[in-house]
């Protein structure tokens, strides 16, 4: 399986809200969603997942870094 994501452009962020570029269509999302330091005019990926399949990422992400912890690896 190839992952692909649907690029994006960064043009503007006011406050919570920022406003990305997809093709000529400009969509107003929550900043929450953004990396923190991305800059205004900065390239983004998104991607698209089942809800539930995100869920389980986040779970394997979580077991991960507790194993890490606890064994100091």
């Amino acid at each position: 399986m190839t992952i692909k994501g649907l690029e994006a452009k960064l043009v503007a962020k006011k406050g919570k809200i920022a406003e990305i570029e997809i093709g000529d269509q400009k969509i107003t999302i929550p900043s929450e969603y953004l990396p923190s330091k991305a800059p205004v005019g900065s390239s983004l990926n998104l991607y698209f997942t089942k809800s539930q399949e995100g869920t389980l990422q986040e779970k394997k992400l979580a077991k991960a870094i507790l194993e890490e912890i606890l064994n100091g690896r």
